[in-house]
C-alpha cells in the first residue's frame, strides 16, 4: 500500500476486508495527513512551505494593520514572527512525515521477527493511535496557551508593545488558538507518543533466535530514524524558539510582565518534557528489546556449546572433529553476541545530540547579550 494511502482506524480484524470506524482522537490528531498530505500529489515540504507563507502573510497583515509592519518583515524584531511560522510549518513536516515513517519501521522489522502476518497487521493498526495517545492532552495544553495570549492585555505582552494599534493583531491570535494550536498539539502529541509507541515495540515484537548474530538491528534502525527526524524538526526548533523568544521579550531593558512570564514558564514546563520524552524515553525501550535479546542468544548458545561439549569418552575420536568444529564456530557467535551493544544510538548520533544541545546553551547565554547589543545599538 502507498503511504499515501494509508488510513488510521482504531483496530483491523486479520483476513476481513471492513474497517472499524476510527475514534475521534486518532482521526483529528492525524487530520492534516489524511486531508491534505494524502489527498494531493504535491510534496510534503511545499504543503508546508505553504503553511509557512499563510501564517507569517497573516503576521504581516497584523504588523501593517498595528501600524508598524518593518518590526515584522525587517530587522532583528522580525526573528520571531519568521520563526513562529516556521515552527508551525515544521509541526506540519512532522504531522506528515510520521505516517509515512511508520511504513519503513514495519517493512523494517518484518524479515526479522517470528510475529505472523496477523499479528503484523493488528500492530500495524495500532500503531498510529498509540503514537498520538497524548493528543487530546497536548492540544488543551497549547490551545490554552494561545486563549491565554489572545485574551492577554496589549501592554502585558512585550511583542505587541510600541504598535500604535496592538488590537490588530487578534486575528493573527485567533489563528494560534486554530491552527498553529492543533499542529503543535499534534506534533507535540506524536513526539510523546514515540515512548507509548517503542514500550509497544519492546513488548510484541518477538525478534529472531539468531536477530544479533545476523546483524538484525539493521531492522530497527527505521525507529531510530523516526526519533532522531523528530527530535531534529521539532524538539530542537521547540527549544531555540523558546530561548529567541524570550530574550525578545527581555530585550531593551523592558520587563516582562507577570502574566507572561506565567505563560512562558508553561510552555518551557511542556517543552522540557518533550526534550526527555522525545529522545531519550524511546531509546530506553529500544534498548530494553535489544538488552532482553541479548541475554536469550547468549542463553541458547551457552546451552548449545554445552551439548556440543559432551562428547562421551568411549566415542569414536574421527566423530570428534565435527563437534570441535561446531564447537569453534558456536564460539565465535557467542563473541559477536557479547560484543553487541544494545542500543541503536552509536558515536555519529551521540555527537550530533552533544553538538545540538551545547548549541542550544550556547544560544541561551550569548544570545540575549548579542540582542541586548543591537537594541541597544538602534
Amino acid at each position: 500500500m502507498d503511504s499515501r494511502d494509508i488510513s488510521f482506524p482504531s483496530s483491523r480484524s486479520a483476513g476481513r476486508a471492513e474497517r472499524s470506524p476510527a475514534p475521534v482522537q486518532p482521526a483529528l490528531a492525524w487530520l492534516w495527513y489524511n486531508a491534505v498530505v494524502a489527498r494531493t500529489r504535491a510534496p510534503l515540504w511545499v504543503l508546508c512551505l505553504g503553511i509557512f507563507l499563510v501564517t507569517h502573510l497573516l503576521a504581516v497583515l497584523s504588523g501593517w494593520a498595528a501600524g508598524d509592519i518593518r518590526r515584522v518583515t525587517l530587522g532583528p524584531q522580525a526573528i520571531p514572527w519568521v520563526g513562529s511560522s516556521l515552527l508551525v510549518a515544521l509541526c506540519a513536516f512532522v504531522v506528515g512525515y510520521a505516517p509515512r515513517a511508520l511504513d519503513r519501521v514495519w517493512d523494517g522489522v518484518r524479515p526479522w521477527v517470528t510475529n505472523t502476518e496477523e499479528e503484523i497487521a493488528q500492530m500495524r493498526a495500532e500503531a498510529p493511535r498509540l503514537l498520538t495517545r497524548p493528543f487530546l492532552w497536548s492540544l488543551a495544553f497549547w490551545v490554552a496557551v494561545f486563549i491565554g495570549l489572545f485574551f492577554l492585555p496589549p501592554e502585558d505582552n512585550p511583542f505587541w508593545q510600541g504598535y500604535p494599534h496592538p488590537e490588530w493583531f487578534k486575528p493573527y491570535e485567533a489563528q494560534q488558538i486554530v491552527l498553529q494550536g492543533y499542529l503543535f498539539g499534534a506534533a507535540t502529541a506524536i513526539a510523546l507518543g514515540l515512548g507509548f509507541f517503542t514500550r509497544f515495540l519492546s513488548g510484541r515484537l518477538r525478534l529472531t533466535a539468531d536477530f544479533i548474530q545476523r546483524g538484525g538491528a539493521v531492522g530497527l534502525r527505521p525507529v531510530n530514524q523516526l526519533v532522531r527526524r523528530v527530535w531534529l524538526t521539532f524538539t530542537l526548533p521547540f527549544l531555540v524558539f523558546a530561548l529567541v523568544s524570550i530574550a525578545f521579550a527581555t530585550a531593551g531593558g523592558e520587563s516582562v510582565t507577570e502574566t507572561y512570564a506565567l505563560f512562558s514558564t508553561l510552555s518551557y514546563v511542556g517543552i522540557g518534557a518533550i526534550v526527555v520524552v522525545t529522545f531519550f524515553v524511546p531509546q530506553l525501550f529500544v534498548n530494553h528489546l535489544l538488552g532482553q535479546q541479548k541475554e536469550r542468544e547468549l542463553r541458547a548458545l551457552h546451552h548449545e556449546m554445552e551439548e556440543t561439549a559432551a562428547f562421551p569418552k568411549d566415542g569414536d575420536p574421527m566423530a570428534a572433529v565435527p563437534r570441535l568444529l561446531r564447537y569453534q564456530h558456536l564460539t565465535h557467535r557467542r563473541a559477536t553476541v557479547e560484543e553487541f551493544v544494545p542500543t541503536l544510538v552509536n558515536t555519529e548520533q551521540l555527537v550530533e545530540l552533544g553538538a545540538t544541545i551545547g548549541g542550544v546553551i550556547l544560544l541561551h547565554v550569548l544570545f540575549p547579550y548579542v540582542l541586548e547589543q543591537v537594541f541597544l545599538a538602534h
